[in-house]
């Protein structure tokens, strides 16, 4: 297997992914299962500690389910969501999805599976930190993107860079 866990991959040995995962050095990740598996969807559950910072203010460890469809749609759903208000997040029936990215935002913003699920476990739990950060001080701790229809423009200098090296 590559370095890149890709679709493919997912499909072809959900078990083996569990092992290939744990072994990539993504930080704070301590425990991957696979929850299901079969012909049109794969869904592991994942357990993430917080970064050693975070850990030393209480927190959480926390615990997501991402779901890969065989179309290549990915989600993660933090699985203790109840109780806990969120920000970024959209409703998909019913539950809450983590909102990563916008659709509209330019492809180096985005995740793609080129970068692998490594990848996006990493960008799922900068996120889930993200989001305790601003239940705690009411703000988001980077560059907020809009929500809804109309423009989302770039406001930093830094991302405006990451953003233009995909054009």
């Amino acid at each position: 297997m590559s370095s890149v866990i890709g679709l493919v991959e997912v499909f072809a040995d959900p078990a083996g992914i569990v092992e290939g995962l744990l072994g990539a050095g993504i930080y704070g990740l301590t425990d991957v299962r696979v929850a299901r598996a079969d012909s049109r969807v794969v869904v592991f559950w994942l357990t993430l500690d917080p970064w050693a910072d975070l850990a030393d203010h209480d927190y959480p460890t926390e615990r997501v389910a991402i779901s890969i469809e065989r179309t290549g749609a990915i989600r993660a759903t933090p699985v203790d969501y109840k109780g806990r208000p969120w920000l970024h997040v959209f409703s998909d029936d019913l539950l809450p999805v983590l909102c990563l990215w916008d659709p509209e935002d330019p492809p180096a913003l985005q995740w793609s599976w080129d970068e692998g699920l490594a990848a996006y476990v990493i960008v799922v739990h900068r996120h889930l930190q993200a989001e305790e950060y601003w239940r705690r001080h009411q703000d988001w701790p980077g560059e907020d993107a809009p929500h809804g229809p109309g423009p989302h423009p770039i406001r930093t200098p830094e991302l405006r860079a990451i953003a233009s090296k995909g054009a």
